[in-house]
């Protein structure tokens, strides 16, 4: 998978409503950090050994789009990485990394020692 590939998916398939801005997304926005860290981590097969096990298809329309239906438009892949790096890395299989990520991530998200709850 290349850079040049991956942004161009994107580019293909960006929601309408992302239209009127897409000039701030790819132009020095949140495209290019989003395909830089979603491709090296993919890459990072000594670190990330179960990331060889996602598809393309699965890749392409799940990991690597740098925001999901109403989110905010915001740069925070490297935010994340950089805090569940430590769950997942060298785990062995997709379905342990997954499990790491569920169980800690609202923990390793949260600040002060607290994790993050959600209340109704």
């Amino acid at each position: 998978m290349a850079n040049l590939e991956a942004t161009i998916f994107l580019w293909e398939n960006m929601p309408a409503f992302d239209k009127p801005n897409a000039a701030t997304y790819f132009k020095d926005g949140i495209v290019g950090p989003t395909v830089d860290i979603s491709l090296s981590v993919k890459a990072d097969t000594t670190a990330y050994p179960w990331a060889a096990d996602i598809s393309r298809d699965l890749f392409y329309d799940f990991v690597l789009p740098y925001a999901n239906v109403n989110e905010a438009r915001t740069n925070w892949r490297q935010l994340l990485n950089n805090k569940i790096q430590p769950l997942v890395a060298n785990l062995k299989t997709l379905r342990q990394a997954a499990d790491a990520v569920n169980d800690g991530l609202w923990s390793t998200l949260g600040s002060a020692g607290q994790p993050i709850y959600f209340k109704s």
